[in-house]
């Protein structure tokens, strides 16, 4: 019998704080306007869901490549598609746990389409494509734009909708605030990547550029859209809370510096100290000797963390 540790593995449990954050300051945003808690929470559920399954699409098939390619298997960080490669889950498993996953989501999007209005279809449509073509887009480099729109425009007025029936401006430019810091964690995961995906011909924009330091300036490109796009919402908003999004900025220094490392060395394992967490299952972690790589994966996750909560506060103390 598989465990829910197991599975959780499998899903990649530390990238979950991804949606739920992100959903929760849209979340809290409709909350903040009149909006209807339950449609809400079931609109997150959804989301989660579809998230839960894109997880498992990417290793479904990157395990295939791993099968044909002993170059990939080689040159993927440690801990690739483990449980997959132990026999621990199973290849099919995975099939029928993705299967699953979007089934209940189809569900939850149907409920919504019922309860909220006829706009849900189309926001469904958008999603499902995102799910079944995220791993596709990243073979060509549009990975980081499937998720800019997944997780940036849909997911928060999809979620202000259902929950208020109406679009809004200003949660559109929370939604490219709040994105880019997910964008950011995308594009690190790629930049940790770049030795594995070049070996497997994916196309991400990190492989693209073709060179792993010079990749880095694309990761300060996203957080300054970010930060643009918190002061363009502030001045609308009127809201000068949102300005701690700003505090941020020396944990970006700190991922700047640890990923030039990681470019130059890959073996060098980081000092962790209290900052540094939460690092989800660090003990298997290490225990694979993938240390240097989830470190700094963790790292720009946390950050995007980190901002969300900012921005959740923000809201919610605004008078």
């Amino acid at each position: 019998m598989n465990t829910i540790k197991d599975w959780l593995e499998c899903v990649r449990a530390y990238s979950i704080p991804i949606t739920v954050m992100s959903w929760a300051v849209v979340f809290a945003y409709g909350l903040k306007a009149g909006g209807d808690l339950r449609l809400g929470l079931l609109a997150g559920i959804g989301i989660e869901l579809a998230h839960l399954a894109t997880n498992l699409v990417d290793d479904y098939l990157d395990y295939k490549i791993i099968c044909r390619d002993k170059n990939f298997h080689n040159t993927v960080q440690k801990g690739k598609c483990r449980l997959i490669c132990q026999g621990i889950i199973s290849h099919r498993q995975i099939g029928i746990a993705i299967i699953i996953l979007c089934s209940i989501a189809t569900l939850i999007g149907i409920t919504l389409f019922f309860l909220s209005g006829p706009h849900v279809w189309w926001l469904m449509a958008i999603g499902a494509l995102a799910v079944l073509f995220y791993q596709k887009c990243s073979l060509i480099g549009c990975s980081e734009l499937a998720v800019g729109i997944v997780y940036g425009p849909l997911l928060f007025e999809g979620t202000y909708y259902v929950m208020t029936g109406s679009f809004s401006w200003e949660v559109l430019l929370l939604s490219l605030a709040s994105v880019m810091f997910s964008e950011q964690f995308l594009y690190t995961h790629t930049v940790l990547d770049y030795d594995g995906d070049m070996i497997s011909h994916k196309k991400t924009l990190a492989c693209r550029i073709g060179d792993k330091n010079k990749a880095l300036i694309l990761l300060i490109v996203f957080f300054a859209i970010g930060f643009i796009s918190l002061g363009a919402l502030t001045f609308m908003s009127g809201n000068f809370l949102y300005l701690a999004g700003f505090l941020t900025i020396p944990y970006i220094i700190w991922l700047f510096k640890e990923l030039r490392q990681f470019n130059s060395d890959k073996t060098v394992i980081p000092r962790i100290n209290k900052l540094n967490f939460p690092l989800d299952n660090w003990e298997q972690v290490v225990k694979d000797g993938a240390e240097s790589f989830y470190f700094r994966l963790l790292l720009s996750r946390n950050i995007m963390m980190y901002m969300a909560i900012i921005l959740i506060l923000a809201i919610t103390l605004d008078a």
